[in-house]
């Protein structure tokens, strides 16, 4: 799932010169998400992971509220929904945080803008694999085993 986080600043940043009204529509994509780790499709899937533009922060900038803000009102929506895998951007730098940092309860992934992020699903296991543009594997992340999921068994195949 993909949830929309605006920008970085306030509405009222002089930056964006009277142009954006992005805090109400942010609002909105969270009561959507509210609303989608209640839905039976995203409880019982294998996998949960969320994209988000700008990495949630616990620390407080007066310039850059945004990562705050969705550290205060999306993580915990995250960890109620039990999200394995955030995966985010706009830091410009690469980063791999591990579980339970910082009050996220799943792995973030931070790729900058010449960084790839490829995740292969199978039916057990979710693979991340990360390189820049030019082809340079980065550090690999670890393997995220799928809900549910019984070695060696096709939980799709009916079962007799």
């Amino acid at each position: 799932m993909n949830v929309d986080c605006g920008e970085d600043k306030s509405d009222s940043d002089v930056e964006y010169h009277g142009l954006t009204a992005l805090g109400p529509y942010i609002r909105r994509q969270t009561e959507w998400l509210a609303r989608e780790i209640q839905k039976p499709a995203f409880q019982q899937a294998r996998f949960r992971v969320c994209l988000l533009h700008i990495p949630p922060a616990s620390t407080p900038n007066t310039k850059f509220v945004r990562p705050r803000w969705l550290w205060e009102n999306v993580v915990p929506l995250l960890n109620r929904g039990k999200v394995d895998l955030l995966i985010c951007g706009h830091t410009h730098s690469d980063a791999v945080q591990q579980a339970g940092v910082d009050g996220l309860d799943c792995p973030l992934i931070i790729g900058r803008t010449q960084t790839v992020i490829r995740c292969d699903a199978a039916l057990d296991n979710l693979q991340i694999a990360r390189t820049t543009l030019a082809g340079t594997v980065l550090p690999a992340c670890p393997q995220m085993n799928a809900r549910n999921s019984v070695p060696g068994k096709n939980p799709l195949e009916k079962q007799n």
